[in-house]
């Protein structure tokens, strides 16, 4: 073979090598923007940067959970308030994402996922394990949340949730 013509299948398959092989997925833009989410709030402690964790969310983005209904608005003062409390020392948040399961249609879709968050501060620790539901929008910059309902998993310990669940399922 001649060396240009070596030298050019050598470039070539390198090029197609380090190329993706395919597009990414919608299916995988919206599980990448739930963990996406997962490490900006990880590291918000660190980086007290709000909007890293804010651009993850529509203007009108709703959110339900035990405590209750949230806006964006909630969500934004809760960052204000942990970034006041990191001047009394250290928090470190951890967060873990499993089971996600999306489902699209065109420009919408949505996604349930278990999410357990992992707060230490203060010689203090929460453990929280949820099932969430998300309903995102996709936008030009991707896609954001519209709503998330997330329900809280009972630790084995909680005696007052049994109770209740239990009371729940008999009526």
């Amino acid at each position: 073979m001649k060396p240009t013509l070596l030298l050019s299948l050598l470039v070539a398959c390198t090029v197609w090598a380090a190329s993706p092989a395919w597009p990414e997925s919608e299916e995988t833009k919206v599980q990448r923007t739930i963990t996406d989410l997962a490490e900006a709030y990880m590291a918000f402690p660190q980086t007290r940067d709000r909007q890293s964790v804010m651009k993850y969310f529509s203007p009108d983005f709703s959110f339900f959970d035990d405590a209750g209904p949230r806006s964006r608005q909630d969500i934004e003062r809760m960052l204000i308030d942990l970034e006041r409390d990191l001047g009394n020392g250290p928090v470190v948040i951890s967060e873990e994402i499993t089971d996600i399961r999306v489902h699209l249609d065109n420009a919408d879709s949505w996604a349930t996922y278990w999410d357990r968050v992992t707060i230490a501060r203060d010689g203090n620790m929460t453990d929280d394990m949820a099932l969430c539901t998300a309903i995102f929008h996709k936008t030009l910059a991707g896609w954001v949340y519209q709503h998330e309902h997330c329900s809280s998993k009972p630790s084995e310990n909680d005696q007052d949730h049994e109770e209740t669940t239990n009371l729940t399922w008999s009526l």
